[in-house]
């Protein structure tokens, strides 16, 4: 008369289909096949001893979301880690902002302040490296030619000016430990 039967602690087993309308269980639900559904809703904690499956593309898995359509979309959420991102290929078409460091094919290391290289160079082939700031190195060899109007002193004051031409004017004492040649051969001894 209510619409209720109760089983009390019985169980309830069918080699057939179940067909219902919404069904609310205040207990465990153990299936040892699938268990298919239109919308399967869990107020608490939803358990998968093997994998799930949704919409039949993607696949929930101990350690890995997957889609056999080979992309999965997060539209506009952020997604958030304490761990490490690894990608065969990471594409960005905004900024990119890393709190830590990047590292680069095991070996170059992006990081605050700092490009360096595990084997010890970075090679930039034929790009043209520019700052308006200061260039601080050890033993600077120059395979091609310097470029430069002015070449100071560490304490900023021009030591040689060049000018265009070739021109050169120092702003003390010139001092030469060898022989001066000049252009047309003639040159000095020391």
């Amino acid at each position: 008369s209510d619409g209720a039967i109760s089983f009390g602690n019985e169980n309830l087993t069918t080699s057939g289909t179940l067909v219902s309308g919404a069904q609310t269980v205040t207990g465990n639900v153990t299936a040892s096949a699938i268990v298919s559904a239109e919308q399967l809703t869990s107020t608490d904690d939803l358990t998968v001893a093997d994998e799930a499956t949704i919409d039949g593309t993607l696949t929930l898995a101990t350690g890995s979301i997957t889609d056999s359509g080979g992309t999965i979309s997060f539209g506009d959420e952020a997604l958030t880690t304490t761990g490490t991102v690894s990608a065969e290929q990471l594409t960005s078409t905004d900024d990119l902002t890393v709190t830590d460091q990047a590292t680069i094919d095991g070996t170059l290391t992006l990081a605050t302040g700092s490009i360096t290289d595990s084997g010890g160079a970075i090679d930039f082939v034929n790009e043209n490296l520019s700052t308006t700031g200061t260039i601080a190195s050890g033993t600077l060899t120059v395979t091609g030619e310097v470029r430069a109007t002015t070449i100071a002193y560490t304490d900023g004051d021009d030591a040689i000016t060049i000018a265009n031409g070739g021109g050169i004017t120092t702003s003390g004492n010139a001092t030469i430990t060898g022989d001066l040649t000049f252009g047309n051969g003639e040159s000095i001894s020391n």
